[in-house]
């Protein structure tokens, strides 16, 4: 699993931030379902094994053990807050420990973030997809596709399955062209 990639962070980071977009770190005294997640995160990576008292509250025994992991990992800033860098670098030793799977269990209900689609075709299948994705755009759904997420030089196996991990749900666009292509066929199989 590649760290540090950019969309796999922003799919799992919200599950570690206040639902209030404007509350850009969680601290001691907060109130959050995040700050549960961040507990259980932390119990899994074995930087704490067990939080007294409120799950969903930011309290003295978090706070450690989030300076326990920002020590732990090289955090610039070890104030036992949780905010953009310390999420990121959760969310990066998650997957580098268990992949995405373990992401499943955590609490989601209040990590806000548009929904994300995968659409996979082939390329002659271009115009049609085009309208298919603008559609998507104008219904608040954020679109993971190669022509916009993918970066030349990349590895395409690569970029493909972490697109489709990251993905909410995947669109496959079946047509005559994209049932003997190469690479819809192997995203179909990522999917699977």
């Amino acid at each position: 699993m590649e760290l540090n990639n950019p969309i796999l962070v922003e799919r799992f980071e919200p599950y570690f931030r206040h639902y209030d977009p404007a509350h850009h770190a969680l601290r001691k005294g907060d109130r959050s379902i995040a700050c549960k997640n961040i507990k259980t995160a932390l119990a899994w990576l074995g930087i704490a094994r067990v939080f007294d008292g409120d799950g969903e509250l930011y309290d003295e025994q978090l706070v450690n053990a989030v300076r326990r992991f920002q020590e732990q990992v090289g955090n610039r800033n070890v104030d036992g807050a949780v905010g953009p860098g310390t999420r990121s670098r959760l969310v990066n030793a998650l997957l580098k420990e268990f992949g995405a799977s373990r992401f499943h269990e955590l609490d989601s209900s209040e990590a806000i973030r548009a929904a994300t689609v995968f659409l996979s075709y082939a390329w002659a299948d271009t115009p049609r997809v085009n309208k298919l994705d603008q559609w998507l755009r104008d219904h608040g759904v954020r679109v993971i596709r190669d022509v916009s997420t993918f970066k030349p030089g990349d590895n395409v196996k690569d970029s493909i399955s972490t697109s489709v991990l990251s993905a909410d749900k995947v669109i496959a666009v079946y047509s005559e062209q994209s049932k003997t292509r190469d690479w819809p066929n192997f995203e179909h199989q990522i999917a699977e």
